[in-house]
């Protein structure tokens, strides 16, 4: 049944200007009904090569304009069950909807035959889908159907309730800009643009935004504004861009103009969004005012996307410096603006980019993605001068960054390998995932949902308190937690960044409170009996204190922790060295008895070997030198600068002492007697060299055994 809407003129009072230069842009006129049956969608088996189903309806490669927006063909709708659907609207066929599940397979493919118009916006609502199509009325005739809205139920079926809006002011419906759309309990908002009728004050068709409301449950026309007003009723000439959001039942609003205001401007409409009423009540802010004159197209600037969340409506875009002469050959920098929903004049304008003319850098339209409350993404692409202006690169680069409510950065800026397109990104399956379907090769990207900030911090404060027995610093504090948010660094990862941190080491824990540390730090809980002595048996046999580290951050336990935390336990350590951090001084936990091992060896060494108590200064030399594990420096190489250097030369001892002093120094014992007398007897009756003794006992099961316990490399002959 057709609704035919009478409405009276509002009273503007404004000026006009004419929309590139006052000539009309120029659509399609197609116009007539379809029948039910022809315009039921059905679902396409799939063939076995998937590949072959994907079409390619042209591109949708990056995401920009220069002068206005214009329709959006291709989106994305998260599944319950952790896939997602891509739906396309291809320019001369009907909708096309691929199912992927949540490995993005995809499992399904159907069509949704076109009914009626141009397509202009596509609506995945609460109860199911809505299509918005538009024709052109060239006459300027009231009996002319220029907008119709379609529902359709969650398996696609076409409902018999159809909107359709006759006249409405308009001679070309979707001219100079794009067709936002927003769904409430009872209502679906639509926030459009349009050319009007032939103005009898200047002879010129001007272009306007357009909104209305549409009751789901009947398809009646609820609330409208289709003729020239002022900005205090949400009306905004020449309107180059449109945008909705809702937060707590407050429906805000974004448009960009180049006359009346020639600003970007924000808004909000204080009745109930679920009341789908607005008429005569919209608080605007104008938050960047263009410079240039009214009327002048281009405004150097670009709207991305319009969030609400806790409180207030956040903006982001891209705009060039505020030039007087101004041009696209400019570069542009990513913005971000947020508003007070609390009607009062409490707003910001922040740019996170900050390019000047001439600089090798730009960047493309930036998205907005609403992660969770309080809790934004911004995205955008990087371009670089080329021969003939500002070009994207043959490598891709992605970059975003993490906002608050306020504009305010909680995760620093990250870049990726990407292209953008202007399919609006969704959460899905704890991602922000988007797609380029670059005239049929589709290519899917992603970003990581950041875990909740306040949890991050409390993990992060916990290993303050565990392993450093300070609170945190709020560099630290803040540079930790953004690493775990930001998907940077997993959790296992920042653990052990504390664990192996020179605050921690410098304590210089003895085998047996490192274990107790880590039990507490990555348990939550004391060391029971069967696992500590397991842990200290594994050490005593040579494993590294990373190699222990790594079996705690990859234990179920540890898991648990994480997940306590609402943070990724990660895979533990992207390197395990055989040899790690070392012990390399007196324990300094309690009042700890125990000295480091290779303190412990040195000092055998000077005492065994020299016959004296060496400096303290020499004992750090070689500490740090065996610490370092560096190939050169091995404990062979130590050994051998100990028995075959000047001091002990100078000692002047004779093979059974030398070889009684091999013993002490090297297996920390007395000589058994038939031991002795062999070594001694190559020494003197088989030709041995003492270097090739000394390699013999260096190269013995038990000097490695005594290396393994300290945690230093052999290393090879000398």
């Amino acid at each position: 049944m057709k609704n035919k809407w009478i409405y009276k003129a509002v009273t503007a009072g404004l000026a006009f200007f004419t929309l590139l230069g006052g000539s009309s842009l120029t659509a399609r006129a197609e116009g007539g009904d379809a029948s039910r049956s022809d315009a039921a969608s059905w679902e396409m088996a799939l063939p076995e090569d998937t590949d072959s189903v994907v079409q390619g309806f042209g591109s949708n490669l990056h995401y920009e304009y220069f002068v206005h927006n214009d329709i959006v063909y291709t989106y994305l709708v998260p599944r319950e069950d952790g896939g997602f659907d891509r739906v396309e609207c291809p320019s001369s066929r009907g909708l096309e909807v691929y199912t992927y599940d949540a490995a993005r397979n995809l499992v399904g493919y159907r069509e949704v035959p076109w009914v009626w118009g141009d397509f202009g916006g596509f609506l995945a609502a609460s109860d199911g889908y809505y299509l918005c199509y538009g024709s052109g009325n060239f006459s300027q005739s009231d009996d002319t159907e220029v907008l119709r809205i379609l529902k359709y139920d969650k398996n696609w079926v076409l409902q018999p309730e159809v909107c359709s809006v006759y006249g409405a002011n308009t001679l070309q419906m979707f001219a100079g800009g794009t067709c936002s759309m927003l769904d409430t309990e009872d209502y679906v908002w639509i926030r459009t643009c349009h050319t009007m009728y032939t103005s009898k004050k200047d002879g010129l068709n001007h272009q306007a935004n357009l909104t209305l409301t549409v009751k789901k449950s009947d398809m009646t026309l609820k609330d409208y504004l289709w003729k020239s007003s002022n900005v205090h009723q949400g009306y905004v000439s020449h309107s180059f861009d449109q945008r909705l959001a809702m937060d707590n039942d407050k429906v805000v609003a974004a448009d960009l103009g180049d006359a009346y205001p020639r600003a970007i401007t924000l808004g909000i409409y204080p009745e109930p969004a679920n009341e789908g009423r607005f008429h005569r009540n919209y608080v605007p802010a104008p938050v960047y005012m263009f410079p240039g004159a009214e009327g002048v197209n281009f405004t150097g600037g670009m709207i991305g996307g319009l969030e609400a969340t806790a409180g207030r409506m956040v903006a982001a875009g891209a705009v060039i410096p505020p030039y007087e002469d101004g041009s696209a050959a400019d570069p542009y920098n990513v913005w971000v603006s947020t508003v007070s929903m609390s009607y009062v004049p409490d707003y910001n304008f922040i740019n996170l980019t900050n390019y000047e003319r001439g600089s090798d850098r730009s960047c493309s339209n930036a998205h907005l993605v609403k992660v969770r409350e309080n809790l934004l993404a911004v995205i955008w692409q990087e371009k670089v001068m080329g021969s003939y202006g500002y070009v994207y690169p043959a490598t891709p680069v992605v970059h975003y960054v993490f906002i608050d409510n306020t504009g305010s950065i909680v995760i620093p800026e990250q870049t990726m390998t990407a292209d953008l397109s202007d399919c609006q990104p969704v959460v899905v399956n704890g991602e922000i995932l988007w797609y380029v379907n670059d005239y049929g090769n589709v290519s899917f990207y992603s970003i990581p949902v950041p875990a909740d900030l306040e949890q991050v911090r409390g993990f992060v404060t916990r290993l303050y308190h565990v392993f450093l027995d300070r609170e945190p610093d709020e560099d630290g504090l803040n540079g930790w937690t953004a690493q775990i948010a930001g998907g940077r660094m997993s959790a296992g990862e920042v653990a052990a960044g504390f664990i192996f941190s020179p605050e921690f080491t410098e304590r210089n824990t003895c085998n047996e409170h490192f274990l107790r540390y880590l039990y507490r730090g990555l348990f939550d809980r004391d060391a029971d009996e069967v696992g500590y002595n397991g842990w200290t048996a594994l050490i005593g046999d040579g494993y590294s204190r990373e190699r222990v580290v790594q079996g705690f951050l990859t234990s179920p336990e540890f898991f648990d922790l994480c997940e306590s935390f609402g943070v990724a336990p990660g895979t533990g350590l992207a390197n395990v060295p055989a040899y790690g951090t070392i012990q390399k001084a007196h324990c300094t936990i309690d009042g700890c008895p125990n000295e480091a091992p290779v303190v412990t060896l040195v000092k055998g060494l000077y005492d065994t070997v020299f016959g004296r108590t060496p400096a303290q200064e020499e004992i750090d030399f070689w500490v740090d030198l065996m610490a370092q594990h560096r190939p050169d420096v091995t404990a062979r190489v130590m050994v051998n600068s100990f028995l075959n250097g000047e001091e002990y030369g100078n000692l002047g001892r004779d093979n059974t002492a030398y070889i009684r002093d091999l013993y002490r120094a090297i297996f920390d014992r007395e000589a058994d007697e038939d031991g002795l007398n062999d070594w001694v007897n190559r020494l003197e009756n088989e030709g041995w060299t003492r270097e090739r003794v000394l390699n013999g006992f260096t190269g013995s099961q038990e000097f490695l055994d005594q290396c393994l316990r300290t945690g230093i490399e052999v290393g090879p002959e000398v």
